[in-house]
């Protein structure tokens, strides 16, 4: 099941997923070594698979406008 929330209404076990599922990716594939620059995820929507208690995938950050990096 898709599950859609802002970082205020993310669990502590989501959180968790959510920073070690990126890296897992970010830091060996794209050799990106830190997880989130611009404290972004605070007003991000944060977008992920959780079904039955199981981690699936997540899949993207929402972040808004205004908070977006210049590159």
């Amino acid at each position: 099941m898709l599950n859609a929330k802002f970082f205020n209404e993310l669990s502590t076990s989501e959180l968790y997923e959510i920073l070690k599922s990126r890296s897992e990716i970010f830091v060996p594939e794209q050799k990106i070594d830190y997880i989130d620059e611009y404290n972004t995820d605070y007003d991000s929507l944060h977008c992920f698979f959780w079904e039955n208690g199981s981690w699936i995938y997540h899949c993207l950050r929402r972040i808004p406008r205004r908070r977006r990096s210049p590159c």
